[in-house]
């Protein structure tokens, strides 16, 4: 008998992917594109791309994860759930502390990812609990 869906992660997943998309697809046109064009070495450019793409590979494979968790045993689901839902947090905590850190050289605005980040990761960290009180 399979599980029933639990929503708390679907809906985490939904997010994770429509942060995903927005990461491939305008991260490319408003971020990457410009600093490949830019002046900078070879060798940090190809560096930084290579970084941008691993965080792509991070937030789909995410997604896939939360997606699988949604229709998954809750005691297989949980670490998964925990560890994503952390990681998430972590990223929002990152682009958090880059935007105190940077105040007053930067817009308070200039690094908005946390918006889409958090929410992932707290919707994953409370569907990891409520597993919890499944298993």
């Amino acid at each position: 008998m399979k599980p029933p869906l639990n929503r708390s992660l679907l809906g985490a997943a939904g997010l994770a992917g429509l942060t995903a998309l927005v990461h491939t697809f305008a991260g490319q046109a408003d971020v990457v594109s410009p600093f490949l064009a830019s002046s900078l070495d070879a060798t940090l450019k190809y560096t930084l791309l290579a970084c941008w793409h691993m965080v792509t590979v991070a937030l789909w494979l995410s997604t896939l994860g939360l997606l699988w968790a949604s229709r998954a045993q809750a005691g297989a689901a949980r670490p998964l759930v925990l560890l994503l839902a952390t990681a998430w947090l972590g990223f929002a905590l990152v682009f958090g502390l880059v935007n105190v850190w940077f105040a007053g050289q930067i817009p308070a605005w200039a690094l908005p990812q946390w918006i889409l980040l958090l929410p992932v990761g707290a919707l994953g960290l409370y569907a990891g609990h409520r597993l919890e009180a499944q298993t």
